[in-house]
């Protein structure tokens, strides 16, 4: 079995992660390939391990799934949401996990600006470049349904909704929910709250109003600018990324455990 190992930077020489490399290259099983980023990786590779948080889960991913190759993560990172195993990992966990076909499949957005499409795990952020807030207007399947004046908006999947949209103020949404979260980021209005619509509909996303211009940010990654008059298609991509999943722990009880420490992390800051 042929796995490509992508690493969060920083971290290529992490004690962890080479004791748990050493143990897979033991048993024999695996063709074990380091990569430097997740742009290397190709349709060969059967499984990709990922030493990291979150981002770099989600940058793998990403890649991986144009190639639709399942994705494993261990968490070295900081919240390790997206991560099948934290630290207490051990090598055998490891291969099991990396021989067992079970896997979950995520949904992804397809995000259409400017002839260009974008896919994205988490969320597509569109937020003003200034200091001004910007006016978006919302349409979904062709209906108005808002004018946002804000500091932007976020359309997220269900996976994101742990993600910058909660940190917004957004709803948390089962993974097995098939929908998509709206969600506009510090509105001038009081009646401007988060939208959940289906997963099958389209929305559009236009810059109105008489002036300022937006950034586009996937995942974490700019990838352009919208001006005045200019919009975003956003809809559920035919394309889902696949994460592996061994263990039996539920969606609810993870998200108890990793929104707890993630509270007290953040009180020991202040």
């Amino acid at each position: 079995m042929k796995i490509a190992v992508i690493s969060k930077k920083g971290i290529m020489d992490n004690p962890l992660k080479k004791w748990l490399l050493d143990g897979l290259k033991e048993s024999g099983d695996f063709d074990i390939q380091e990569l430097g980023s997740s742009k290397e990786l190709t349709a060969d590779f059967d499984r990709v391990l990922v030493f990291g948080g979150d981002g770099t889960m989600l940058d793998a991913a990403r890649h991986a799934l144009a190639f639709d190759i399942p994705v494993l993560g261990v968490n070295l990172g900081y919240l390790g949401f997206l991560t099948e195993f934290d630290k207490d990992a051990t090598s055998a966990e490891l291969a099991a996990a990396l021989k067992s076909n079970k896997h979950i499949d995520k949904a992804v957005l397809s995000v259409a600006n400017a002839s260009k499409e974008y896919l994205a795990i988490n969320e597509l952020v569109v937020k003003s470049t200034g200091a001004r807030p910007i006016v978006i207007d919302l349409y979904v399947d062709d209906n108005f349904a808002d004018t946002f004046k804000s500091d932007g908006l976020i359309v997220s999947t269900p996976t994101g909704s742990t993600a910058y949209s909660l940190s917004a103020g957004g709803p948390i949404v089962a993974p097995d929910v098939k929908a998509i979260i709206v969600n506009p980021i510090c509105p001038h209005s009081l009646h401007s709250r988060p939208i959940v619509v289906s997963d099958k509909a389209n929305i559009e996303v236009r810059i109105a109003g008489d002036e300022g211009e937006a950034s586009l940010t996937l995942d974490g990654n700019l990838v352009g600018c919208a001006k005045v008059g200019e919009s975003v298609k956003i809809k559920t991509s035919n394309k889902t990324a696949k994460f592996v999943k061994t263990s039996s722990e539920n969606f609810f009880n993870k998200l108890l455990k990793k929104m707890n420490v993630w509270s007290t992390t953040l009180q020991k800051t202040e």
